[in-house]
C-alpha cells in the first residue's frame, strides 16, 4: 500500500481523550495524504489485537495532568519495534513524544504549546529516519523535559546519537 507519491501511508492508531480532540486530529490525518487511521478508540485494551495484526508507525495516547501514560502504551511501544508513542494533555497544550533508536532505547521528548502543523510534521516521519532529529531541534522541542535544543543551524548534526543530547552549556 502506498501513497500518491510513492510512499508507504504512515498507520496510526488514534486512542487519546476527550473524544473532540482525537476526532479534530482524526480530520486532520484524514486530509492530509500520507496518513492512515487504522483506528479511534480511546480504550486500548480493546486494541490489543488490532495491535498485534498491523505494524503501525504512531500510538497517540492521552497524557494525564500529572503526566501519567497508560502501562498498556508503554508495554506496546516496548513491544513493537516500528511503533512510535505520542502522548497529548487533554487540552492540546502539551506532548510527549517516545522514539526508540535502532538499539531499542527509548527516548522522550516533551511538546510545548505545539501546532497542530508541527504535530502533523512530526508524524509524518518514521522512528528510525534521519531526520526526524532534526525537525524536533527545529520546532525546538524539550528533550527529557529539562533541555531546549539550539537552533538547527548552531548544532552541528552529525547522527541521531548526538542530536538527542542537549546542548553543552555556554
Amino acid at each position: 500500500m502506498s501513497t500518491a507519491n510513492g510512499r508507504v501511508p504512515h498507520l496510526i492508531i488514534l486512542a487519546n481523550e476527550p473524544r473532540m480532540l482525537r476526532e479534530m486530529l482524526q480530520r486532520a490525518l484524514d486530509g492530509t495524504p500520507g496518513f492512515i487511521v487504522v483506528d479511534q478508540n480511546a480504550e486500548l485494551h480493546q486494541l490489543a489485537d488490532l495491535l498485534q495484526q498491523v505494524q503501525l508507525d504512531w500510538l497517540v495516547v492521552t497524557l494525564g495532568a500529572d503526566g501519567e501514560i497508560e502501562r498498556e502504551a508503554l508495554a506496546w511501544l516496548k513491544r513493537t519495534p516500528s511503533l512510535s508513542l505520542l502522548a497529548l494533555t487533554a487540552d492540546g497544550s502539551m506532548g510527549e513524544i517516545f522514539l526508540k533508536t535502532s538499539e531499542q532505547e527509548v527516548l522522550k521528548f516533551t511538546l510545548i504549546e505545539i501546532s497542530l502543523t508541527a504535530l502533523l510534521t512530526i508524524l509524518s516521519y518514521k522512528w528510525d529516519d534521519p531526520h526526524l532529529p532534526h525537525v524536533l531541534c527545529t520546532l525546538r522541542v524539550l528533550q527529557g523535559g529539562h533541555h531546549r535544543y539550539q537552533e538547527p543551524r548552531a548544532q552541528r548534526m552529525v547522527g541521531w546519537r548526538q542530536t538527542v543530547k542537549p546542548p553543552l552549556a555556554k
